[in-house]
């Protein structure tokens, strides 16, 4: 079972692909050779009442778990990219995906303070960074295509919304590969209470370089009239 994804989407890099409409939630390692990875559903509940397929956790501990032994942790340059519809902003932190659910560990792409999407990023130590809290861009009843690039040499972060940048080059002060803890997941940072997404996901995928702008910008103009 593979990932369905539009023709022009950028496979250069690319380690990580998870599509609901995927029987399997399609978890590979690359496009060119696929490997399943080992995937535990933890209460997921599968479609929505959307017109296209998506990941909906309806409540707390309903997420997707990929285990803390995948090609996707410790990386040094990442793109995060996924699709994403809040439900509701009434729970102040919802993540869409993880590198690792410890606390300050990893990198996430979430929702911060009822609404904002942010990425945050730890060193696995005692410094922590919020990048882009200060964007309310959700709660607007509308997918959106959120995307995270983040520089190893500087520590920068920018974040992306439907193809445009909303955040450029926010220093962070953590370089280096990222240092993980607990597992990779979908739909929960559970370190703390849960952190669990209300609302729909989509598409979600993790390269192992730092897309360009217009790299980002065609991944959103090839999957997004499946959720427009």
């Amino acid at each position: 079972m593979g990932l369905r994804r539009g023709p022009d989407i950028v496979t250069g890099d690319l380690l990580f692909g998870a599509d609901p409409a995927s029987d399997r939630h399609g978890f590979m390692a690359n496009i060119a050779n696929p490997t399943v990875f080992p995937v535990t559903n933890n209460n997921d509940t599968g479609t929505s009442t959307q017109a296209v397929k998506t990941l909906y956790p309806q409540s707390t501990a309903q997420y997707i778990s990929y285990g803390s032994s995948n090609s996707v942790r410790g990386l040094g340059d990442i793109t995060i990219i996924g699709w994403a519809k809040q439900k509701s902003t009434s729970q102040p932190h919802q993540t869409v995906f993880c590198t690792s659910t410890g606390y300050r560990y990893g990198l996430k792409l979430m929702s911060r303070y009822h609404g904002q999407w942010s990425a945050w990023i730890g060193d696995g130590g005692s410094s922590d960074y919020l990048v882009g809290s200060g964007n309310n861009i959700t709660d607007d009843g509308e997918f959106h295509c959120l995307a995270c690039t983040r520089d190893s040499s500087s520590g920068n972060i920018s974040l992306f919304q439907d193809g445009s940048n909303v955040v450029s080059n926010t220093s962070t002060g953590i370089t280096g590969d990222l240092v993980e803890s607990g597992v990779t997941a979908i739909a929960t940072d559970y370190h703390s209470g849960g952190y669990y997404m209300d609302g729909f996901i989509g598409q979600v995928w993790v390269w192992d370089t730092i897309l360009s702008a217009s790299e980002i910008a065609q991944v959103y103009n090839s999957t997004k009239l499946r959720y427009k």
